[in-house]
């Protein structure tokens, strides 16, 4: 297990420094605190690993003394010679394992290249040697060529120029048997990504302080690499030029605290037993079949707050103990847990695959669309619910006004009797002039009009009090602040209440002005009633109509129908009038109910994603199946033409929504409609058009094609891409073998690049079969998982037991090693397990054509 100690979390970003000067540099600090000024500034700079580089020297002893100074910083044997390149003589450096036999090596050195393919050696200023040689020697003894590029002093840019073609080509052909590329400054990456690279392929580039004396170790910018501080590790950066070194102030990728995981201590006696640590980046957990890959990672989903509905996980989840980067223990955090089969899951089920977009767009600015559609499909169907039950009200005051209007006679028949009494009344003698009878009937039908507008000013001085007790704001208009941040809501809540209830102030003020206007106007008729009443030609009338008994029942009968004829009218308009209310408002619900529809067609322009050749947009469906069923089991359907009624609702309710819900309303409104025991027509009514038929899918396109066009493989693929592609969450992602789901082609091309991109972002935790997601990821941690038997045995016989480390920790197998997982490497583990492991190493290899 010592092997595996070293490097517990794989891969790490460390700072490295491939181009240092000790004291047997002729041109460096002599001093004899030299060793310890040199080791004492990488231990200050933290660096932990360093290549000694010595100008035509490797000193054993030198570098013998500086590891036992610092024996936690690996230190690599190199060298910095001159070629016969250029006019003043490319440098080149060699960097050698820190497994090499340093004596060995160091007197390989002194007796090929100083003594026999040295050249002008008489002088430290202008010694040099054959490139070739060079690189002979670096071949013989697998050490790799770090050469000096851009403007940096003997650098190849800067002693070959290009003004001839054949310097071109001599500079392409150099670079091309070089690992690693020093630059001089910062600014030279862009230079060689923009300029060299497209022309040679990539390389690593490399910053290093270059560092003569150690009373004054000063770096440039700080060289990151993320590997084992092995040489092994080094060789990692020529098969990932791009990923695996950065030339920055700051630990490249590093997640915030809360954001990963740090270790898993796993504890239950017989089952496993151990810590585990993880890396910030890719995490790929690796291992035959049934040996607790899967059950590890849904333990850490359990533990870290996922429900796993699985009562084997449910039992172990309880003896692990998850510490986060921060420090936190068993802390409940967000985290994605892609299960088994979940992308195929998701593709295969329109309603998961909905729910899942829904939750990326709360991430994009489009968000504020969609949840102003939800908003507004919730105010709507509270709105809608009141003005139909208003309606439905309305309606109910109409039949009553109705059934009263009937009650009180035929208007017709009531106009015919009033002109027959007038002609009686015409032919009846009466002891009064003709003058003194007209003035008499214009004073009575003044003082009737006068007593019939009482009569109104009465009734709305009673509706008056009624208005005044009825609430003005609803509870589900405060509903719609339940949406707000909490502090904003409270302030938004605070101005309502003060706006409330200063408008219900003014609004009873009001209600009590116009009482007294119309109260005013009752005691003014009635003043000029009693005046006209006073008058003597309004007397002399009512003494002669009471002295002629026929005349006077003539009278009264006319009187009566008058009252009658005006209390018909009144009704007539207060039916008209309500008629309007009805109509206004019934053209308002299916306008409401309309909107349903409208703002899903709105919600369709307004809401569109792309992103990587994913295009996500929203479409207009119908329930029909839902419709169809509350249509069913609410209505009456005996007989052909009720069936017919209700098939016709739910098959035109798309096309022609406004026209079917009208026929709908009116015929509930004319009580038309026949319904099942225990459903009422004005409930049926306000759930059916108040209810959000339409809902809301998505449409998915990737690269032009429609998601429902793809291979069930591809379709997958489309699935995870959106889970890791258009989320904007920092949490840790557990992906259990996603390439069951997808095809060979996806995960090469597709899958491993989302990958390496994402776990920057990211933490990612994923168990896989597949050599091309480890290796090809370049995953910084593997994690081996092997169950307890006679053949592959585990310490102290648990039943689970996992090593942990980066690809380039390599190891031939040791079968005296009785503990299966301790007698290899990982890169052995790797290709002992996965199908196609060896492959994709020499596949990577070959993708960067590397040349020792």
């Amino acid at each position: 297990m010592t092997d595996y100690n070293k490097f517990k979390r794989g891969s790490e970003w460390r700072k490295w420094d491939l181009h240092v000067h000790t004291a047997s540099s002729y041109d460096a600090y002599k001093g004899d605190d030299a060793n310890e000024l040199l080791t004492k500034a990488w231990i200050e700079n933290n660096i932990s690993a360093v290549a000694i580089t010595d100008h035509f020297l490797i000193d054993n002893q030198r570098i013998k003394d500086l590891r036992a100074l610092v024996p936690d910083i690996t230190i690599f044997p190199g060298v910095e010679l001159r070629t016969d390149k250029g006019a003043s003589n490319l440098h080149v450096i060699l960097i050698f394992s820190e497994l090499t036999d340093i004596d060995e090596l160091s007197e390989k050195f002194r007796v090929i290249m100083i003594n026999q393919k040295a050249k002008a050696k008489e002088s430290d200023d202008t010694i040099y040697w054959d490139f070739n040689d060079i690189l002979e020697f670096a071949q013989e003894n697998e050490g790799l060529v770090s050469l000096h590029t851009g403007n940096k002093t003997q650098g190849l840019d800067h002693v070959i120029t290009n003004k001839m073609p054949v310097n071109m080509a001599i500079k392409t052909e150099i670079a091309g048997y070089s690992h690693f590329y020093e630059i001089g400054k910062i600014e030279d990456i862009q230079e060689h990504i923009e300029k060299v690279f497209p022309h040679i392929g990539f390389k690593p580039l490399v910053l290093c302080s270059d560092n003569h004396d150690p009373r004054n170790y000063e770096i440039k910018e700080n060289l990151w690499i993320k590997a084992d501080t092995t040489f092994e590790g080094l060789k990692q950066l020529i098969y990932e030029p791009l990923e695996r070194v950065k030339v920055q102030q700051n630990k490249p990728e590093e997640k915030r605290g809360y954001y990963a995981i740090d270790s898993i201590k796993l504890s239950e006696q017989g089952f496993w037993n151990q810590t585990i640590f993880l890396n910030e980046n890719l995490n790929t957990i690796i291992g035959g079949r049934a040996t607790g890959k899967s059950t590890l990672l849904s333990c850490i989903a359990q533990k870290g707050g996922v429900q796993v509905d699985k009562d084997f996980i449910n039992k172990h989840s309880n003896n692990i103990e998850v510490t986060w980067k921060d420090g936190e223990i068993d802390t409940e955090r967000d985290i994605d847990f892609f299960p088994q089969s979940y992308m195929f899951e998701i593709a295969s089920d329109s309603k998961k695959r909905d729910s899942l977009i829904e939750r990326i767009i709360e991430d994009y600015d489009v968000e504020k669309y969609f949840e102003t559609y939800k908003g507004f499909t919730t105010s709507n169907k509270n709105q809608l619910s009141q003005s139909i039950r208003s309606l439905f009200n309305i309606q109910e005051e109409i039949f009553e006004i109705n059934s009263v209007l009937k009650q009180k006679g035929d208007k017709q028949g009531v106009e015919t009797e009033i002109k027959s009494i007038n002609e009686k009344l015409t032919k009846s003698k009466v002891d009064i002039t003709e003058e003194q009878l007209t003035t008499y009937k214009e004073i009575s039908k003044a003082i009737f009009e006068k007593e019939n507008r009482i009569k109104v000013i009465d009734s709305d001085i009673i509706q008056l009090k009624h208005i005044s007790t009825q609430q003005l704001f609803n509870e589900s208009f405060q509903y719609s602040f339940s949406s707000l941040s909490e502090n904003f809501r409270t302030n938004i809540l605070t101005d309502f209440e003060a706006i409330k209830k200063e408008f219900e102030e003014k609004w009873k003020a009001q209600l009590a002005i116009r009482e007294k206007v119309i109260s005013e106007e009752k005691s003014r008729l009635q003043q000029e009633i009693e005046v006209e009443k006073g008058k003597d030609a309004y007397k002399l009338g009512q003494k002669v109509i009471e002295s002629n008994k026929q005349y006077q029942e003539l009278t009264e009968r006319l009187k009566s129908e008058q009252t009658k004829l005006s209390e018909i009218k009144t009704i007539e308009e207060k039916l008209k009038a309500k008629a309007t209310e009805r109509n206004t408002l019934k053209a308002n619900v299916i306008k409401q109910h309309m909107e349903f529809k409208n703002q899903i067609v709105q919600l369709k322009k307004d809401l569109n994603l792309s992103s990587s050749g994913i295009e996500i947009s929203p479409k207009i469906f119908l329930n029909k199946d839902m419709l169809r069923d509350f249509l069913t089991s609410r209505l009456n359907q005996q007989g052909k033409e009720r069936q017919d009624f209700i098939a016709n609702f739910y098959d035109n309710y798309i096309k022609k929504t406004d026209e079917v819900s009208t026929d709908f309303l009116n015929r509930a409104l004319g009580n038309q409609i026949e319904y099942k025991s225990g459903n009422s027509n004005q409930d049926v009514t306000v759930e059916l058009l108040s209810t959000n038929w339409f809902g809301v899918t998505f449409d998915l396109k990737y690269q032009s094609d429609a998601f429902n066009n793809m291979s069930q493989g591809k379709q997958a693929f489309v699935i995870l891409k959106l889970l890791l592609e258009f989320s904007k969450k920092e949490c840790p992602i557990l992906i259990d073998q996603p390439e069951d789901s997808l095809d060979n082609r996806a995960i090469y091309n597709e899958l491993v690049k989302y990958l390496v991109d994402k776990k920057k972002q990211r933490q990612i935790i994923l168990v896989t079969h597949n050599s091309n997601v480890v290796v090809s990821a370049d995953a910084e941690q593997i994690i081996v998982a092997n169950q307890q038997d006679e053949k592959s045995p585990n310490v102290d016989s648990v039943k689970f037991q996992y090593v942990a480390g980066g690809l380039e920790f390599t190891k031939d197998k040791d079968n005296s090693i009785p503990i299966t997982l301790w007698s290899q490497g990982i890169r052995e583990h790797v290709c002992e397990i996965l199908e196609g492991g060896n492959e994709a190493f020499k596949k990577r290899e070959q993708k960067y054509n590397i040349k020792e």
